[in-house]
């Protein structure tokens, strides 16, 4: 009775797998394979058998191999889930990125009994990541190779890379940049002001132009302007590049412009009023002058 309610739950166990759309299987509480659903067959084109010797097989990637061993009896010693991402090779002979995680089954008193993992495949993934990291490398190089003060920062303005330049201008790392809003990167008379352009350009999306004050590591005050230039990305995401130009000497000689004319104008007004003043003494009524 009681081997005919196991086979009953077996089976039944085995109609579970069977309907579930992905990589499943149960195994021992000792970590054996003890069964696996339709879909792992299929990819792997091995039998239940040749599967339960995954570790001698050529199943994982022989790179993975000894780190997959390692994970998977230090779960098996501790009872901690297990979660590894790995190359696994399908039936054609191609490996692929998957992600496993097993979970494990206790009874009423704590006791392991067994596990169930599923495995994911996440090969499309691994791919983005890594074309991504090789885009942000391409891009490093670029913005490195730019004679001027570069950064880039995401949809919502939070900074992700600077060029060379910044980092040496500031003297602070990209992490210490990347809340330039609370830190003395820039003068706090004009925080404010370049605080709301950047909110403006989020919000609308459109470029903006700003003037303001950044702070050198030796106290120093220079006038920069920021060119805030939005790129629209894939999937209604977006980029913000922004470009710092060093208009310190343009502003200072703005200022000393200003007072020169300034000077100027005092010096005209100066003669203005000692003309006028010469001109009325020199002009008196006929009456008054001497025969």
């Amino acid at each position: 009775m009681r081997l005919s309610k196991l086979g009953t739950q077996k089976t039944n166990c085995e109609n579970h797998h069977r309907h579930i759309p992905g990589f499943v299987c149960t195994l021992s509480a000792a970590g054996e394979v003890e069964l696996v659903n339709r879909q792992v067959l299929e990819y792997f084109g091995k039998t239940m058998e040749e599967l339960k010797n995954w570790a001698t097989s050529n199943v994982v990637h022989p790179d993975d191999l000894p780190c997959v061993v390692d994970s998977w009896k230090h779960s098996i010693e501790t009872g901690q889930p297990y979660d590894l991402e790995l190359r696994q090779r399908r039936a054609d002979g191609v490996y692929r990125w998957f992600q496993s995680r097993a979970l494990p089954t206790r009874d009423t008193e704590g006791r392991i009994t067994g596990w169930y993992m599923l495995l994911t495949d996440i090969d499309d993934r691994k791919r983005a990541e890594d074309a991504l990291r090789l885009n942000e490398h391409d891009l490093r190089l670029i913005v490195d190779s730019i004679p001027g003060f570069v950064s880039t920062a995401n949809a919502v303005a939070r900074s992700e890379l600077v060029n060379r330049q910044v980092l040496e201008y500031f003297g602070k790392t990209t992490e210490e940049l990347k809340n330039w809003a609370t830190s003395d990167a820039l003068h706090p008379d004009d925080l404010p002001r370049l605080t709301e352009a950047y909110r403006h350009s989020i919000e609308t999306g459109r470029p903006r132009d700003v003037e303001t004050v950044a702070v050198e590591p030796m106290a120093c005050t220079v006038g920069f302007t920021y060119d805030l230039v939005l790129s629209l990305m894939p999937k209604s995401r977006c980029r913000w590049y922004t470009l710092a130009t060093d208009i310190d000497k343009r502003k200072r000689a703005e200022a000393e412009l200003e007072k020169a004319f300034e000077e100027i104008k005092r010096l005209k007004d100066r003669l203005h009023d000692e003309n006028v003043s010469s001109g009325s003494k020199s002009i008196r009524p006929l009456c008054l002058r001497k025969s």
